[in-house]
């Protein structure tokens, strides 16, 4: 990744796109071989494990998102003005965006 996509707290802005909805997050790269996410209800710390940084950090929080849908809690979707500002978009996994 370069430095353009990070701004000065290391904070990356991604998107990830989970049904018809888009939801977005923020990631950084810690020293010890992990990955800090942070979205509205989530904030947690996960090992890379040899796995790039987008990877990790799209997983959780479409594991987030998919857990709290069925659950039937709200997660606040992005609207489009918001997400053409990304540093990186997760792929969907289809064009659905779901997982098979």
């Amino acid at each position: 990744m370069t430095d353009t996509t990070k701004n000065k707290s290391d904070l990356v802005f991604f998107t990830q796109v989970v049904g018809r909805e888009t939801y977005g997050a923020w990631y950084r790269v810690l020293p010890v071989d992990c990955i800090e996410i942070l979205a509205i209800g989530l904030m947690r710390t996960l090992p890379l494990d040899g796995r790039d940084p987008e990877d990790v950090a799209c997983d959780a929080l479409e594991e987030f998102v998919r857990a709290r849908i069925k659950l039937g809690q709200p997660v606040p979707a992005l609207p489009a003005e918001v997400t053409v500002h990304a540093n990186h978009t997760c792929p969907p996994k289809n064009p659905e965006g779901v997982t098979h």
